[in-house]
């Protein structure tokens, strides 16, 4: 089980967000992530899942700073959004 963040962690989450961010200006789609999980910073939730709220790992968190699901919920939030698009 994931442990939750420590206050140096979330500054070092916050800056690579903000470098990311800059890095990603082209792409709508991952600049709104980015600005999504800065809100999270801001609002206490970052580093747990939207789903489960269970804490993410580190590992996921280093490699894709505004993941908002667990390995687990991720593929169930893009199982849902499959079949809510495919229903359309």
């Amino acid at each position: 089980m994931a442990q939750r963040l420590t206050t140096r962690e979330i500054e070092q989450f916050a800056e690579a967000l903000l470098n990311a961010r800059a890095g990603a200006a082209s792409d709508a789609a991952v600049t709104d992530d980015i600005l999504d999980a800065l809100d999270r910073i801001g609002e206490g939730t970052f580093g747990r899942c939207e789903l489960c709220r269970e804490w993410l790992p580190r590992e996921r968190l280093q490699a894709r700073p505004w993941a908002r699901y667990c390995a687990t919920c991720d593929v169930r939030a893009a199982g849902a959004g499959s079949a809510a698009h495919g229903a359309h």
